[in-house]
């Protein structure tokens, strides 16, 4: 082993990385503004945002998944097209509900659990009804 920690090659090398994070760090940041410009723009993501938990980049994703939520009748019939509420297979009177489908929409998913958690991070500090 070498007494010098960073030799010119390797403190050239670890500059240009930093560099890259660095223009790298500026596109994500744009891409942040322009998706927090498109959220506060349309109104479909405004509504989704006035839901505990859902933020810019939820809304977002779900307006850009489902483009026409009218073509359904109720919010069960577009969770059970995403993936997010059991499988079910029943006959006559006997329901049986299978498990999630975890293999569809992951990603909106979860972005949706991570919402969850973080609101119920806070719920406890907030006297309100619907935190009750």
């Amino acid at each position: 082993m070498d007494a010098s920690p960073l030799t010119p090659m390797r403190w050239g090398l670890c500059q240009q990385l930093a560099e890259e994070l660095t223009a790298l760090d500026t596109r994500v940041a744009s891409y942040d503004a322009q998706l927090a410009q498109v959220a506060q723009s349309h109104p479909v993501c405004q509504w989704l945002r006035t839901i505990p938990g859902l933020g810019e980049l939820t809304a977002t994703a779900w307006v850009a998944a489902v483009s026409e939520a009218a073509q359904f009748k109720n919010g069960r019939q577009l969770a059970a097209w995403r993936g997010l509420v059991p499988r079910q297979h029943s006959t006559g009177s006997k329901v049986r509900l299978l498990g999630l489908s975890k293999h569809d929409d992951l990603y909106r998913r979860k972005l949706l659990v991570h919402g969850a958690r973080g609101y119920l991070r806070w719920v406890e500090r907030k006297s309100d009804r619907r935190s009750q």
